[in-house]
């Protein structure tokens, strides 16, 4: 039985050579023999980013235009000294394998892209008896320069300077022109992009960008007995003329300079390969950043390391282990104890530990969903058995079990140290204990409700009805629907759909307050309505609470105009106990006013009286969609002092909708957010502090505050840190985002006709409200899990939650700033603090998320929770 504890496994996936089919190496390795290290084993990778250096003319300057602003623009640390030394601690790294993909990328999509300044891979294979090595030989590919050491020595260097220590910016050699540009003088695209019918790419001017390293043989005398370190070294070429000046982010023929191509060392004999899964069970620490898959190994020659969380005051924080074997697990339990601050002084009690399961659950028909397998939903029991995983191409992976726990910190406790234990077993094996570390920083984050960060997390109740087959409204419904607001108040959820229409883009059947019929005109039932209110304001406050009257299919006006048709309302028999869809009169009609007038004087009072009368908000108005004049001039009668809420592509801020205010937008289309100190119009102390407006990201394709969408399959790192960047790029947070918008219609709805983006949503329920690209599920579905009774989180959920939670002590020390009291010292601590976390996260948008993962990541949190600690007047991080 093999056990390993490691934190940052990650799988890690970089570019293929030039024209390489599927499967295939891009250059075949020389060298004979058993492969000892390769890109299927566990590398440690190091990852610097700078903003890409050109020459032109004869002489070098950085180039970090874009076409979305200075995008290319990147600073990160160097590599720490004695990275090349084998004793050197790398636990913080990322974990990298490099599996083929059969395609060159020398865009963004592969390594890095062109803010990859220096790639440092640090792998480890080992060797009983250094004399009984025979025919040991290294053959790499690569982009850019490589210098290469065993153990600490300098072994080879290709492309780079010859003599003396290799900085940490050194350039690589130049590529020649016809590297960057084909033969008409055109930029060389990495993949076959069409320009009025010819093929852009240029398969021969690809290959140039490959350079090798072929057969370099190690010598016994290198070697030493047990552990030995391969360390390799990439360093990124200038890029050429127009090759980079000429083109911006829409064309494929930006491509990154550094990064590996192929790799493998092979021995005939004496040195034992590390490139596969040991045999046995393994647990190991991984850090939360990382999504768990069947690929995933513990790598045997480095040592235990514990689970280490970072948290603060009155937060809930996590960590994680994995549990994986090369043959089926059953009966896996984790079981976590008290943690003890080390002084003996104080402790957190077991109860307040949550152990909670990813299982396995892309079955659930989700779009973004692809490769070996997606474990994300936490369960708080495990399967009872886990089967290995077997690949299309018959290849056998191993089964996975990851464990995620969640710790609770109250608002009291007290700042310092603490350690304990969780013990894993699985039937027929010993059980393992893996030790638990949690550092309590002396900051004290607000309560939910009173976060400043903006969440537009929508709840859906029609999703859970059909989710768990139970009457929309009865009994049981309602305890369903409880346990969806109570996970989306603890992330300080503030927003609030109402349905006033049927059939609108969220997919409801009825609408929330019913018209009932008493032969001298309409009443209005309100039971469901406050009842809703009722459950919704005893989880969250809410800044927006939008009465959803407007939708597509009632008329509208924008890159087109359609008159329409009546809108649809559910009526209701108090008799018979019965409801039904009717139409109801045009808002703006002679008989729409009266029966409309008389619902918007109601509800104002129901509002009012709630002390939500700030927040109604009227809509929802779709893209550059908006509400016909003559509809709007009704709205206003209704309500006089109205407001818009608008989910679409543009920033629509100081906009209108038909004459309506808009007063809250998620948008798709936002800039990258610039680098620290140099924003734009309406910047304050050169910053944008997001949180002070009330607008949101809607985190689809296509809005490049991250460059990435927060699809159920993006990285781990992207949910934690996309309200941050929100601020960055001044906005407040997270909106049009789903809770629990599961994919309850099964594989039918992928045949309902006007469903164009093939959703399984209800948002696909009814054609005539589907909007398309601003679909839910054209970003994020659902936060939450459908658990056996009712909601539960996800690992993507609470990665969002901690996010916010680093929001609201960024907001604590922003809030500092702009007071202006600080002293001068501490000041400039702050910001220094904030610039790195800005520089660090503008980084992963531009270049991948992996790094981020293990990037010293949890040495962030340590120094914004303990910053703010010190902006609060609690100069002390830990206590004894």
């Amino acid at each position: 039985m093999s056990l390993r504890f490691n934190i940052g496994a990650a799988a890690l996936a970089l570019s293929a050579a030039a024209g390489a089919a599927a499967g295939e190496p891009a250059t075949a390795p020389a060298a004979a023999g058993r492969l000892v290290l390769g890109e299927s084993g566990l590398w440690r990778a190091f990852y610097a980013w700078k903003t890409p250096v050109l020459r032109k003319d004869g002489a070098l300057k950085e180039e970090g235009r874009d076409g979305y602003g200075p995008g290319l623009v990147a600073r990160t640390d160097p590599p720490p000294p004695g990275w090349r030394e084998p004793d050197f601690a790398d636990s913080a790294w990322s974990r990298a394998q490099f599996p083929r993909h059969g395609r060159s990328d020398y865009g963004f999509g592969g390594s890095g892209g062109p803010t990859l300044s220096a790639l440092c891979l640090r792998g480890k294979f080992r060797v009983d008896d250094p004399a009984a090595v025979r025919g040991l030989a290294l053959s790499l590919a690569y982009r850019g320069g490589v210098a290469v050491y065993l153990n600490g020595k300098e072994l080879a260097r290709q492309h780079l300077p010859k003599e003396g220590a290799l900085a940490a910016d050194a350039l690589a050699d130049d590529y020649p022109a016809e590297a960057f540009l084909r033969a008409d003088g055109k930029c060389i695209m990495s993949h076959a992009v069409h320009d009025i019918g010819k093929v852009m790419s240029d398969a021969e001017g690809l290959a140039r960008r490959i350079r090798e390293l072929k057969d370099l043989a190690i010598k016994p005398a290198d070697l030493r007995k047990g552990t030995n370190l391969l360390a390799v070294e990439l360093h990124r070429a200038p890029y050429f003329g127009n090759g980079l000046e000429k083109e911006d982010l829409n064309h494929r023929s930006i491509w990154g300079t550094c990064g590996l191509v192929s790799l493998a060392l092979r021995a005939e004999a004496g040195a034992e390969p590390n490139v596969s899964r040991p045999k046995g069970l393994q647990v190991w620490s991984t850090s939360v950043l990382r999504r768990s898959g069947p690929a995933d190994w513990a790598d045997p020659l480095e040592p235990s390391e514990p689970v280490s969380i970072t948290a603060c005051r009155n937060g809930r924080f996590t960590g994680k282990v994995t549990v994986a074997c090369d043959r089926p697990l059953a009966g896996v339990r984790a079981e976590a104890g008290e943690l003890k601050r080390k002084d003996g002084q104080a402790a957190i009690p077991a109860s307040a530990i949550q152990v909670l399961y990813a299982v396995r659950d892309d079955a659930q028909l989700m779009r973004h969903r692809s490769g070996d397998g997606y474990w994300d939903s936490l369960l708080a029991a495990a399967p009872e058995k886990v089967e290995p995983v077997k690949r299309g191409d018959g290849t056998l992976l191993g089964a996975v079990q990851p464990v995620v726990l969640k710790v609770r910190v109250g608002a009291e406790a007290a700042p310092g140290d603490y350690a304990g234990k969780l013990s894993v077993s699985a039937n027929g094996e010993k059980p393992v204990e893996v030790p638990v570390e949690l550092r309590v920083l002396d900051w004290k984050l607000p309560d939910p409700a009173d976060y400043v960060t903006h969440m537009g997390i929508v709840q859906s109740p029609d999703s859970v009805a059909i989710q768990y087959k139970v009457p929309l409204w009865s009994e049981e419904h309602w305890k369903l629907m409880e346990k969806s607001f109570e996970l989306i108040g603890e992330l300080g959820n503030k927003y609030l759909a109402v349905p006033l229409i049927c059939r609108t883009n969220f997919g409801n059947e009825q609408t929330m307050v019913r018209w009932v019929q008493d032969g001298q005109g309409w009443k209005f039932d309100f039971a469901i309505f406050d009842r809703y209110l009722d459950l919704a304001q005893k989880h969250q406050k809410m800044d927006v609470v939008c009465l959803y009257l407007w939708d597509a299919y009632t008329g509208y006006v924008g890159w087109s105009k359609s008159e329409g048709k009546p809108p649809l309302v559910t009526r209701w028999d108090p008799q018979a106990q019965k409801a039904e869809g009717i139409t109801a009169p045009r808002f703006e009609s002679p008989e729409g006013k009266p029966a409309w007038g008389q619902l918007a004087k109601e509800l104002g009072a129901r509002l009012e009286k709630r002390g939500l009368a700030g927040a109604t908000m009227l809509g929802i108005s779709s893209e550059w969609w908006m509400p016909t004049k003559e509809t709007a001039a009704a709205y206003k009668e209704f309500f006089p002092n109205a407001k818009w809420v608008a989910n679409g592509h543009p920033d629509m801020r100081g906009g209108n909708a038909s004459g309506i205010p808009i007063a809250y937008n998620t948008a798709v289309y936002v800039n990258l957010f610039p680098v620290p100190g140099q924003a734009g119009r309406g910047a304050k102390d050169g910053y944008y502090h997001g949180w002070q407006v009330k607008d949101d990201l809607f985190p689809r394709a296509g809005g490049p505050a991250t460059r990435n969408p927060l699809y159920p399959s993006s990285h781990l790192a992207v949910h934690r840190i996309t309200m941050e960047a929100a601020f960055f790029a001044n906005f407040s947070g997270l909106g049009r985002t789903g809770a629990d918008f599961w994919p309850v219609l099964g594989r039918e709805s992928l045949s309902i006709k006007g469903n164009a983006k093939r959703s399984t949503t209800v948002t696909a329920r009814f054609p005539g409200s589907c909007w398309d690209q601003l679909n839910m599920d054209t970003a994020t579905e659902n936060l939450l899990a459908a658990g056996p009774s009712g909601a539960m989180p996800t690992e993507r959920f609470e990665q969002v939650r901690e996010g916010v939670q680093d929001c609201e002590a960024r907001i604590c020390i922003e809030k500092a700033l702009l007071d202006g009291k600080l002293p001068v010292e501490l000041a400039k601590k702050c910001r220094e603090v904030l610039d790195e976390r800005q520089w660090r996260i503008r980084a992963g948008c531009n270049g991948n998320w992996n790094w981020y993962e293990g990037a010293g990541s949890a040495g962030l949190a340590e120094k914004l929770y303990s910053t703010a600690a010190e902006v609060a007047g609690k100069p002390g991080a830990k206590s004894p």
